[in-house]
């Protein structure tokens, strides 16, 4: 049957998108639509539908997003693959792989000088066919402030397992990294729900140190953390005690005792994300979290600084990284560098 691909208009195609989406993957925020399709601060996002020849019903979907990156000094918008999806009565005949390649041979894609996305293992083979390589996988590292809950699976006695825990949790406590930040008196950390100016300067100067790194300023911040309509971000924001000048800052979901690490960001990492990192993980753990979890992909020198925190690489094969370079494009081969990237949660699409 002769499926017909096209390039949805938002407005005019968005209800039924929404409904695809809604209908065939549960779970899928439909307020994600209006927020990221079309109030993105870089521009609309390009989407591309699948049309059941007989009745016009969408039955498939992909979208690309401008993303703002500063490459070598250079302001330059590459484009965020994501949301892709099939009908499942269809998803057999070919459509992922032929949404992918329409969304690359598009004029306006082909602007970019390279995509870049995050799709599970299974979608991640669909786009090797389609000509993007796997340059490796987001890393999920957890570091664990309190036992309770996993003593409470093998004594399953509630009392039992907190009075088991305490001295484990007040020994991790007391030999952790993070200690030797305490009351030192040299920071001040900051609980915010919005970003302000000071974010502007911090990313104008914390970008220095990368080759290649996102936009980070307060609108984008704001837009991307604080507006989702959907979940629920802080900001821990980090300060030199006596200037006060911004030196960094962690954003943060908390979900049942919790704590997720979705950006983080600093003037220097050379000076300040030590003291950052400490500082949050000294302030999860007077909020009684459990866990601290942060996903990151890139730099090899950040994995390492977070293990020496005592975090815990987890198997975690699920989520890969994929580019697809432009023939010929500027910033094309820098791209298909893992280690010039600093990409965590908040550089997806979700």
């Amino acid at each position: 049957m002769d499926y017909k691909i096209l390039k949805a208009d938002l407005e005019k195609d968005g209800p039924e998108i929404v409904e695809f989406w809604d209908t065939q993957f549960h779970g899928w925020p439909v307020k994600k639509f209006d927020w990221f399709y079309k109030n993105n601060p870089a521009g609309p996002g390009d989407c591309w539908i699948v049309r059941e020849p007989k009745n016009d019903q969408v039955v498939g979907s992909i979208a690309c997003f401008p993303k703002r990156m500063l490459i070598d000094g250079q302001q330059v918008v590459v484009g965020l693959g994501g949301d892709l999806g099939v009908n499942s009565e269809y998803r057999q005949q070919g459509m992922a792989f032929g949404l992918r390649m329409q969304m690359i041979a598009n004029k306006d894609v082909a602007g970019y000088p390279f995509l870049v996305g995050t799709p599970n293992a299974r979608s991640a083979r669909i786009t090797e066919r389609a000509g993007y390589t796997i340059i490796g996988g987001l890393k999920r590292m957890v570091k664990v402030l309190h036992t309770r809950s996993y003593v409470q699976r093998v004594v399953r006695v509630g009392a039992l397992s907190g009075l088991l825990a305490k001295p484990v949790d007040g020994m991790m406590a007391l030999t952790s990294r993070e200690r030797k930040f305490k009351d030192r008196g040299l920071y001040r950390f900051e609980i915010l729900d919005r970003f302000d100016e000071r974010f502007d300067e911090l990313a104008v100067e914390g970008a220095k140190q990368y080759r290649m790194v996102a936009e980070r300023t307060s609108r984008f911040l704001n837009w991307r953390f604080m507006e989702c309509p959907y979940k629920e971000y802080r900001a821990f924001a980090l300060s030199d005690a006596k200037s006060s000048r911004l030196l960094g800052y962690v954003v943060f979901r908390e979900t049942d005792h919790e704590v997720s690490i979705n950006d983080i960001f600093t003037l220097d990492n050379s000076t300040v994300l030590d003291p950052l990192i400490g500082e949050f993980i000294l302030w999860a753990r007077s909020q009684d979290m459990n866990t601290v979890t942060m996903f990151f992909f890139g730099n090899p020198s950040m994995y390492a600084r977070f293990e020496e925190f005592g975090f815990k690489m987890r198997p975690d094969d699920r989520i890969k990284v994929i580019v697809f370079g432009v023939e010929g494009a500027p910033h094309r081969e820098l791209a298909y560098d893992a280690s010039q990237w600093h990409f965590t949660n908040g550089d997806n699409d979700v």
